[in-house]
């Protein structure tokens, strides 16, 4: 983060991403997505501070029905995310893979887990991430379906969005072991 912050990387939401994406603008220069899967409360106690010393927003997937349960994030931190500018995303009720579902159990993963959200945060969902990247054409036009939604993110390892594959988005995934120059060549493409 120090690295891409010297480098004068900025932090922008998925959801910002598609609104730029659905209003037809390009994103604004040197700016990236942070996107943070299954609504860990770790992901509040050690990745939020970080974030928030760099100025940085980041995406925070949930699995709404694990919302305030052990070691999940609790509503008063969702709100507190929101609040700090971050998003809070869409990642079904029970955080199971869609193509082995119904189309009818697909879109009770996803409505009503973009529901359950925004009983909590007020406000519904615009992003999504696809659990185990478990993606077909039924699942994302069960997504592109879900009021509000405007992008969900897989787990093809690219760069790259567009409006027309904006519920097909693929992510970097960043571990220990890509360093900050590593990571600054992929972002510069």
């Amino acid at each position: 983060m120090d690295a891409l912050k010297a480098a004068g990387w900025h932090t922008i939401t998925l959801a910002t991403l598609g609104d730029d994406l659905l209003a037809g603008r390009a994103p604004s220069a040197k700016s990236f997505v942070v996107s943070i899967d299954d609504g860990w409360y770790d992901g509040y106690t050690y990745a939020f501070p970080i974030l928030r010393a760099h100025g940085f927003v980041a995406t925070f997937f949930v699995i709404s029905s694990r919302i305030g349960n052990g070691d999940f994030l609790s509503a008063s931190n969702l709100t507190s995310l929101i609040a700090a500018g971050n998003e809070i995303g869409n990642h079904t009720v029970d955080h199971v893979s869609l193509p082995y579902l119904t189309t009818a159990n697909m879109t009770s993963e996803v409505n009503l887990a973009s529901d359950q959200i925004a009983q909590v945060t007020g406000e519904r969902p615009k992003s999504f991430a696809y659990p185990m990247g478990g993606i077909t054409n039924a699942s994302m036009s069960v997504v592109a379906a879900c009021p509000g939604m405007e992008i969900a993110v897989t787990e093809w390892k690219a760069i790259g969005e567009t409006n027309v594959g904006r519920f097909d988005v693929p992510r970097l995934e960043i571990g220990p072991g890509v360093s900050a120059q590593s990571l600054l060549a992929m972002l510069a493409g």
